[in-house]
């Protein structure tokens, strides 16, 4: 929870400062979100196949958005 707030700080800056002072004590809790560090990447969690994958899956999912608007459809029709 402390790296969501901290990656979500410049968007809701009240709200996660709010949440963030009611999160429970840890070594690495700062006073204020404001003054804690911005999260940096963790190179352990890249998974390349991973991010393939996901690819595929975007690209399959835009290929059908595209097929339904071509057909004339609206995007909140759903199949019967």
């Amino acid at each position: 929870l402390d790296w969501s707030m901290r990656l979500m700080h410049p968007l809701l800056p009240y709200l996660t400062e709010e949440l963030y002072q009611r999160l429970p004590k840890s070594p690495t809790k700062c006073q204020s979100i404001t003054v804690a560090p911005y999260p940096t990447a963790v190179y352990g969690w890249v998974n390349d196949a991973v991010e393939k994958e996901m690819e595929v899956v975007g690209e399959v999912a835009r290929q059908f958005r595209s097929e339904k608007a071509s057909l004339g459809l609206v995007p909140s029709a759903r199949p019967r």
